[in-house]
């Protein structure tokens, strides 16, 4: 394994500025949103690679304001 960072649910949450419960509908609906990666063979934990997140919001549209701004 490289020496690649980990993030948690909470830091991909916090990031991406959506809830745990998106991230789990993310996983499902978006194709291209990062698949999670198990922390050992041992446990369940899983985590996000941060160049894989990163590389995620980079692709997405950006929204700014709403109707009428």
């Amino acid at each position: 394994m490289s020496d690649e960072r980990i993030l948690s649910y909470k830091k991909v949450s916090e990031r991406l500025g959506v809830g745990r419960s998106s991230l789990y509908r993310y996983r499902s609906e978006i194709p291209d949103f990062p698949k999670p990666v198990r922390l050992g063979p041992q446990t369940r934990r899983v985590g996000f690679l941060a160049s894989e997140v990163e590389a995620f919001i980079k692709a997405r549209p950006r929204v700014t304001g709403g109707p009428g701004k």
